[in-house]
């Protein structure tokens, strides 16, 4: 799908799911999810990419994620809710592991992107009310951890070259 379609989809996604047509904004949703992370890895790779349009697909990815996870779990759907959160978080986790000008400049957001989807997971895992959902998310907690301390963004070698 080109761009054009997927943000028209995001839209149209986001007026429904406003309106309270679950079912359509998911559909919608779930067909911008299916082509974002394309587009997020072509715009990685294209040298004209700008980072305000870098930033821009990043959160639509996030938005698009956070909102398809919360209609998943309001139609009781928490396995299809929290895996929708972990794929974006997971995404979001290695753009930041890359070491281009681009995610150079733009680390800060993707970083704010990822926290914001990392602390939705926490609060759909704390709502579960469950000792696994509990253990999930201290697992990715242990992890993000982890990669934070491996990140060449926030932990830069002496012999680390952009």
């Amino acid at each position: 799908m080109e761009i054009q379609q997927c943000w028209s989809r995001f839209v149209n996604a986001e007026k429904l799911l406003k309106q309270g047509s679950w079912p359509e904004a998911k559909h919608l949703f779930s067909q911008v999810l299916d082509s974002l992370p394309s587009h997020v890895y072509h715009a990685l790779e294209c040298k004209q990419t700008r980072p305000c349009q870098f930033v821009f697909l990043v959160t639509g990815l996030r938005d698009a994620s956070i909102y398809q996870s919360s209609i998943l779990n309001s139609i009781g759907e928490p396995q299809q809710a929290f895996e929708t959160l972990n794929r974006c978080y997971a995404l979001l986790q290695f753009l930041s592991l890359e070491q281009t000008q681009l995610i150079k400049i733009v680390y800060a957001a993707i970083e704010e992107s990822t926290d914001l989807v990392l602390s939705h997971m926490e609060a759909f895992c704390a709502s579960q009310h469950s000792a696994e959902w509990t253990q999930k998310f201290n697992e990715l907690s242990r992890s993000h951890h982890s990669i934070a301390v491996l990140n060449p963004h926030t932990n830069p070698t002496p012999n680390s070259h952009y």
